[in-house]
């Protein structure tokens, strides 16, 4: 499936090619300096080329975004179920995994940042605020706007508890 990715992905590929080849975190020998804003999803890949040598690093991302899509759309249905009814989860469930478009992000880390995020926005409207975070924290080391979820989900928090926070409970 990696054939049908885009260009940005394979920064990330030739850092975890860099990594497994002894040459570090780098895109280039001798050069340090980040230039991946999905370090890590670069750290999957490496444990992947790790433990299935036999796949290439794009085959490997390739891998994490079928597992990363499926997780997402199982998420999606159990969003779907508890705010509306099993069908409605079930729809989403299928367009995301049906949807033209995703296959554009295929080997990317995009598969995995919607995964986290759709996943940490579950855990939070369950109730489970450290689970939401530390989900929202992979999220933003798989991609930098997870801010922007983050910063929705801070927000419903303090207005959801504005009481509390101004009387100081």
């Amino acid at each position: 499936m990696y054939r049908w990715t885009y260009d940005d992905v394979f920064i990330a590929f030739t850092y975890a090619k860099n990594i497994v080849d002894g040459e570090g975190f780098v895109f280039n020998s001798g050069e340090h300096f980040l230039g991946t804003a999905a370090p890590l999803f670069v750290l999957l890949l490496v444990i992947g080329d790790l433990l299935t040598p036999s796949l290439s690093i794009p085959e490997i991302g390739g891998v994490i975004s079928g597992f990363s899509l499926f997780a997402g759309a199982v998420v999606l249905y159990l969003l779907g179920r508890d705010l509306a009814n099993w069908f409605v989860g079930l729809a989403l469930a299928l367009f995301s995994i049906f949807n033209p478009l995703i296959y554009l992000s295929f080997s990317s880390e995009t598969p995995l940042f919607l995964a986290l995020t759709l996943a940490a926005f579950y855990t939070y409207f369950r109730g489970q605020n450290l689970i939401a975070a530390v989900l929202l924290a992979l999220a933003v080391l798989c991609r930098s706007e997870a801010l922007i979820p983050a910063a929705i989900i801070f927000a419903h928090m303090a207005w959801s508890h504005r009481r509390a926070i101004i009387n100081g409970r």
